[in-house]
């Protein structure tokens, strides 16, 4: 074989490599409270379900927080949180980019420099990057009911995007009237 056809070799074989690794995605399925959510990551994670906590807005809405890490299975390092609000009541679901730095903050994501529209989950919501590019937060409204917001410490190319291109929750409160 030439070395040209070797190269050839070479370059097919790591396409073959790389297009399995691009399908060994590792889809999560967890249910939180009322909630389905479900998303995908380049690599198994564990899942930790951390907390359900109870609460009232300053408006008067009673809210039920649920909320889940995303853990390397490889270190149990934390690379990221899934957070969901369930209200007691309609509320509003828009997203701003305005508005997004105060909600962030108002659960303690901060640090945030750049802020951007983003669908997700077939919703209108938005990311917020770091100066570094390695640290994102998102939010969105997946139903009338609830807001959901994360945050993930991977590059974009290495588990944010497609956390964000994957991620879906569902509620059997999405029938309340």
């Amino acid at each position: 074989m030439s070395i040209k056809g070797f190269g050839i070799a070479i370059i097919a074989i790591w396409a073959i490599l790389m297009a399995g690794t691009a399908l060994a995605a590792v889809q999560v399925n967890e249910t939180m409270g009322p909630f389905n959510v479900s998303f995908s990551m380049p690599y198994d994670v564990l899942i930790n379900k951390t907390f359900v906590s109870h609460g009232e807005t300053y408006s008067g809405i009673e809210f039920t927080l649920y909320a889940l890490g995303i853990l390397n299975r490889t270190n149990y390092q934390l690379i990221g949180m899934v957070m969901i609000f369930n209200y007691s009541r309609v509320i509003n679901t828009t997203v701003t980019l305005d508005q997004m730095p105060s909600d962030l903050a108002s659960i303690g994501l901060v640090g945030f420099d750049y802020y951007y529209p983003r669908t997700i989950d077939n919703q209108s919501g938005a990311v917020a990057v770091d100066r570094t590019a390695r640290g994102f937060a998102w939010e969105y409204h997946p139903t009338k009911y609830s807001y959901a917001a994360g945050i993930i410490g991977l590059p974009w190319d290495e588990g944010a995007l497609q956390l964000l291109k994957t991620l879906h929750i569902s509620s059997r409160q999405d029938l309340r009237g």
